[in-house]
């Protein structure tokens, strides 16, 4: 008896060639042969216990983890793949990760899990709006839109965005309440509400802003601005806060407005000073 190994294309396929050799005492012979192929088409198995689908919030995705697999012929080895596709906002969309095990004669296992990645929790306020109050005086507009602009948010999927229903004006002796919103980008949201007073102390500045007035106020089709030196730079508001004018005028000079019956606030700024007046359109 006699066996020969023939290699094949991979190390689990090959051929045994098995020759049995009947010989008499005068040499006479007869010869049987076997050939034996033999084949690997069998994919390789898993070792450890494989993951399921899950939903997860955006802040607890798990770590891919690292499997190994056997194989009936020889040794087998896993790679690993993810895949992230977009969903409806920055926070929430799929991680499709793939396991293939594959033996030494390219037979695989393949195990997919797909991971549905969420956001449904609501950021939260680090510095949250508070109440202010301060004292009239020249620089009310530039501390109240400080004010607005001064409170803070974080969110576990990403960026936040603070947004309020302020038109960004208020007079001296004023309180507005004002609304804030913190949202992430995925529309989850917190709202807190803080006012904001203005105490109307009089002083040489009231006096200066007394001795600017508007007139005709009431007025139809135009207006004027008297108690201003040389020229002032001069800006319309609806009290929504819609800019629909901003001009450079002149002392007594006529402003020709087409605007809608209503009230609006008029921005006046001269001389390193800004002044708001209220303008009433029949």
């Amino acid at each position: 008896f006699s066996e020969v190994e023939n290699a094949g294309t991979c190390l689990g396929e090959y051929t045994l060639v098995r020759t049995w050799t009947a010989t008499d005492e005068c040499g006479n012979e007869t010869v049987h042969m076997q050939t034996i192929t033999v084949v690997d088409n069998t994919a390789p198995t898993f070792v450890e216990v494989l993951p399921a689908d899950i939903t997860v919030e955006c802040d607890a995705i798990p770590t891919a983890e690292t499997y190994t697999a056997s194989d009936n012929c020889g040794t087998a080895s896993v790679t690993f793949n993810e895949v992230e596709n977009a969903g409806a906002c920055l926070g929430e969309y799929t991680l499709a990760r793939t396991w293939t095990a594959t033996d030494e004669c390219g037979n695989e296992t393949v195990h997919m899990q797909t991971i549905t990645v969420v956001d449904n929790t609501a950021p939260t306020w680090v510095n949250p709006p508070t109440s202010a109050t301060i004292q009239c005086s020249g620089t009310i507009f530039s501390q109240f839109n400080d004010w607005l602009n001064s409170f803070s948010g974080v969110d576990n999927c990403g960026t936040v965005t603070i947004g309020h229903n302020s038109s960004g004006f208020i007079l001296c002796g004023e309180t507005i309440e004002v609304t804030f919103k913190l949202q992430d980008t995925c529309g989850n949201n917190t709202i807190l509400s803080a006012n904001f007073t203005i105490e109307p102390t009089l002083n040489v500045l009231d006096e200066e802003t007394q001795s600017v007035s508007t007139y005709p106020n009431p007025t139809e089709k135009y207006f004027k601005i008297i108690g201003i030196n040389d020229q002032a730079s001069v800006s319309i508001f609806k009290v929504t806060g819609q800019q629909i004018l901003k001009k450079q005028v002149l002392n007594d000079e006529n402003i020709l407005i087409d605007v809608e019956a209503g009230l609006y606030l008029i921005r006046i700024e001269t001389d390193n000073k800004t002044l708001v007046k209220r303008l009433i359109v029949k």
